[in-house]
């Protein structure tokens, strides 16, 4: 089973890559989820 803070991680470095490049106000959740590979 995966520890919750893998997910954590898994989230967050996508996401820190997202926000300097289009500003955090921009950037959804749907678009970290596609970097991260979690389908709807």
């Amino acid at each position: 089973m995966r520890e919750p803070g893998d997910r954590r991680e898994a989230l967050l470095d996508p996401a820190a890559a997202l926000f300097p490049r289009q500003g955090g106000a921009a950037t959804t959740g749907r678009q970290v989820a596609d970097e991260v590979g979690i389908l709807s």
